[in-house]
């Protein structure tokens, strides 16, 4: 019997998203593990004594002393900011650009840098170490 009738529609069909596996066949899904070697074979420990060691604080692997040296040079642009929208620009001491950034209003988002007591991801903690000058 076929159900094409308005009170029997027929189902779409399914779109393959991220997990479409029951789409492959049964065969394809099976893992073969018969042939490893366990002596040869990588286990999870071997895995992760490979990584990196991770530092226990982002925080405290930046020198505190550069560090103040970027408060002090971004708090130095947020007394000389516009409050009006525009680009600011972080230099490092080669005058190398280290970052240029737009905002509704360069005063506080540069404030949003200077302040110590907020924490901040690592990577923008490493710019404000870096950070010897901003132009705005």
């Amino acid at each position: 019997m076929v159900h094409d009738s308005p009170e029997h529609p027929t189902p779409a069909p399914r779109k393959a998203g991220r997990d479409a596996t029951s789409d492959l066949p049964q065969d394809d899904l099976v893992l073969n593990t018969g042939d490893v070697d366990p002596a040869t074979s990588v286990t999870e420990e071997d895995d992760e004594a490979r990584l990196p060691d991770a530092a226990e604080d982002a925080a405290e692997a930046i020198a505190e002393g550069t560090l103040s040296i970027g408060h002090a040079a971004i708090e130095n642009a947020v007394r000389l900011a516009p409050t009006s929208p525009g680009v600011y620009r972080m230099l490092n001491a080669a005058n190398d650009v280290l970052y240029v950034g737009k905002a509704k209003n360069v005063k506080k988002r540069l404030s949003s840098y200077a302040r110590t007591n907020a924490p901040q991801p690592a990577r923008i903690l490493r710019m404000i170490a870096a950070t010897t000058q901003v132009c705005a």
